[in-house]
């Protein structure tokens, strides 16, 4: 399944058998995760009967309930658990709820969970960090769950919490398309430039609809997606808009390259007034740097994972030779729309 995999997994090999798993919550033209899609796979997975999905609110204080199948509608916000609880400073692996409770200190804190008649608890982990966790109820057929059964829930915790994460950030960040201070009609051509990339079939044609949008809407003529070889060492050019074929074969920058290492680091946008000093700029040709007026590197990165760069190499210039406010958010946000087709590229 390649870096993608691995880093969720931070950095443990999976079975083949998740494969179809893993598919199934980053579905390449998705950009959320439905939480149904999370319940019907453990219900058919495991034959859980309930599931009840808790995951740090946006101020990281607490574990709210923010999904559930198979308990009472009457149910609103549901139980939830304090940061600094005792239950979740043990919560590493999944675990019997029965022995939980078993112990007054973890009883009392999931006092709100015992009407449920809950089997299972397991983390919903992100980079070895604990986001969230699931608890499940009696399987269907009335069996218990078995070592097997936890193993994979192990690794499950890992790869719902990374689709869970990721999902939320997707979510914020189209939510502050709502703060820029465009005027009307460009903010519906940035909605329509998004919606527009979902309906791709691959990276390939994400990426020609990306290009004819930036060049329609900000008159761009010279950029560039880059994204992580197999080893994860250099970013090389995925697809170019108005760059030559040798550019996009030769030109790479190292992960660990002072500028964009910087880049990566902060996870902002950043012009780059001394491009020429960016590790491999001497291989890109010489008719392409006739073309290079600037350097504006935009990283699509969400959580601490850098999935890709964007770079403009020109564009229509302010008084003051920056792009203006508007197009600066405008590219931070545009990209997003070609995350779940890099991050299938990247398995």
């Amino acid at each position: 399944m390649g870096r993608f995999t691995q880093d969720i997994n931070n950095g443990t090999s999976v079975s083949v058998d998740v494969d179809s798993f893993i598919l199934e919550l980053f579905g390449e033209k998705r950009l959320q995760l439905p939480l149904e899609i999370v319940y019907n796979l453990l219900k058919k997975r495991f034959k859980a009967t309930r599931v009840i999905i808790n995951f740090l609110d946006e101020k990281e204080s607490i574990f709210k309930m923010i999904g559930s199948t198979g308990i009472t509608a009457s149910v609103k916000e549901g139980p939830s658990l304090e940061f600094g609880s005792y239950v979740l400073k043990t919560l590493t692996s999944p675990v019997h709820f029965s022995e939980l409770i078993s112990e007054p200190k973890y009883k009392e804190e999931l006092n709100g969970y015992l009407e449920y008649d809950l089997k299972i608890l397991f983390p919903l982990l992100y980079k070895s960090e604990l986001r969230g966790f699931i608890a499940l109820g009696p399987k269907d057929d009335k069996s218990t769950y078995s070592i097997e059964d936890f193993e994979e829930l192990n690794k499950f915790g890992s790869l719902i919490g990374t689709a869970l994460v990721h999902s939320r950030a997707v979510k914020d960040a189209y939510s502050k398309l709502d703060e820029m201070s465009c005027n009307e009609k460009t903010h519906l051509k940035l909605l329509e430039t998004s919606k527009n990339i979902t309906l791709a079939e691959n990276l390939d044609e994400a990426l020609t609809i990306f290009y004819k949008s930036v060049q329609d809407f900000f008159g761009i003529k010279a950029a560039n997606i880059m994204i992580p070889d197999a080893s994860g060492k250099v970013f090389k050019i995925k697809k170019s808009l108005g760059l030559s074929s040798v550019t996009d074969e030769k030109f790479v920058i190292d992960r660990d390259d002072e500028i964009l290492g910087s880049i990566i680091q902060l996870g902002e946008s950043m012009y780059v007034p001394e491009y020429k000093k960016i590790s491999g700029f001497k291989s890109i040709a010489a008719q392409d740097k006739k073309k290079i007026s600037c350097f504006y590197c935009v990283p699509i990165k969400l959580g601490s994972t850098c999935f890709g760069i964007f770079n403009i190499f020109d564009f229509v210039r302010s008084e003051n030779d920056r792009l203006s406010s508007d197009h600066e958010k405008a590219f931070d946000y545009i990209p997003l729309g070609l995350l779940p087709y890099i991050i299938n590229e990247s398995k």
